[in-house]
């Protein structure tokens, strides 16, 4: 054979002479394999271009053959708990194949196992689950607790209900309650709120209604009586303020400071807090952004409040934008109402400077007039 420089003539006399050759790319230069002799050369090109050759056994590279195994025949020896020393190996280069492990078990009859390891590992788990013994106490539900549980089931399983979001932007009230305070009023968004539902309330009557289920009738209600959520040790407890629609912000906002005291105190006379014509709902002191709520039965409708943040408007100005969630019985308010009601809400908190114009809501021509100019 003729060793030369030119790999494509190296290669053709290798052919020639029936040597099978496996070119493998190495830093150095080229080795080549020779099944036929048994036998690798290695052929160097070194700075004089001459070639240098060197005889190695391969008795190493079949040596280290037999401990080549795929990923398959691996795990197969691990489940099995089996010494691949015991298999003898069938496959090229005295490779251990798949088959060669299948056969074995199935002439042993043998079954998969856990090993050792494996057997010190569920041990350890097994000891982490066993669960510790901790003293726990039950506390049993206070009645006003069973009551608000009673209620609540009974709307969300009987009251069919629907619901409506709308986004504000409160940045101009925001600024107003500024105004309150620096002349030490201190009045909060939750007050605004108030005195905004009352009055889109009174505009939009048929969302100002309870159902009678008894006679299968819907009443309008002519007072517009605000039940507020105040959180309380004992659970959540809703004052009511009164004729909320004819009362200012800075009024509602004493009447509420008045009411969530004696809430807290557990001081509320029963006339303080039963009834009510709509409810709010304000998480917005929590950081919620929008959530929704249960409709407080024999009222008809809720309004959820969450907290305000800064976002750009399609204008491209930066604003505080607030949502509002209103969850209605779909028996008694239709779909127009609840979206009109929503639409004269928004356009109150947007500019809160109209509340006062309003007086007590009741001039519908007069509310026209402010929410178009």
């Amino acid at each position: 054979m003729i060793l030369n420089r030119n790999a494509n003539s190296l290669f053709s006399n290798c052919f020639r002479n029936h040597y099978f050759l496996k070119r493998l790319n190495v830093f150095c230069g080229l080795q080549l394999l020779t099944e036929k002799c048994n036998a690798c050369i290695c052929l160097i090109n070194n700075s004089n271009g001459d070639l240098h050759t060197r005889s190695v056994s391969t008795s190493q590279s079949v040596s280290r053959s037999k401990h080549l195994i795929g990923p398959s025949v691996r795990n197969l020896l691990h489940h099995y708990g089996i010494d691949r020393s015991e298999i003898k190996p069938s496959g090229p280069r005295n490779i251990l194949l798949k088959s060669d492990v299948l056969h074995y078990i199935k002439q042993k009859n043998l079954k998969p196992g856990v090993s050792a390891k494996e057997k010190s590992s569920m041990a350890t788990e097994a000891k982490r689950m066993v669960p510790r013994k901790e003293k726990f106490v039950d506390n049993e539900l206070s009645n006003m607790r069973k009551t608000i549980a009673k209620r609540l089931t009974l709307s969300k399983t009987t009251i069919p209900h629907s619901y409506m979001t709308a986004e504000c932007n409160i940045s101009a009230l925001l600024k107003q309650r500024q105004s309150f305070k620096k002349s030490g009023i201190n009045v909060s968004v939750n007050d605004f709120v108030i005195k905004a539902v009352a009055v889109a309330l009174k505009m939009v009557k048929e969302v100002n209604v309870l159902l009678d289920e008894t006679k299968n009738v819907v009443k309008p209600l002519e007072n517009v009586d605000i039940s507020v959520a105040v959180a309380t040790e004992s659970g959540l407890i809703t004052p009511i303020v009164k004729d909320a629609n004819r009362l200012s912000v800075v009024e509602i906002g004493k009447t509420v400071k008045e009411l969530a005291d004696k809430a807290k105190k557990g001081k509320l006379q029963p006339h303080e807090f039963q009834g009510g014509t709509f409810s709010i709902s304000n998480l917005g002191m929590f950081g919620i952004t929008e959530f929704i709520a249960v409709i407080n039965p024999p009222q008809s409708a809720i309004l959820a409040v969450g907290t305000s943040r800064l976002t750009t408007t399609e204008s491209g100005n930066i604003a505080q934008m607030m949502k509002v969630t209103l969850s209605y019985d779909a028996r008694a308010i239709d779909e127009e109402k609840s979206a009109k009601f929503l639409e004269i809400f928004r356009d109150l908190v947007e500019n809160p400077d109209k509340l006062d114009k309003l007086g007590d809501g009741s001039d519908f021509r007069r509310l026209n007039y402010l929410v178009n100019c």
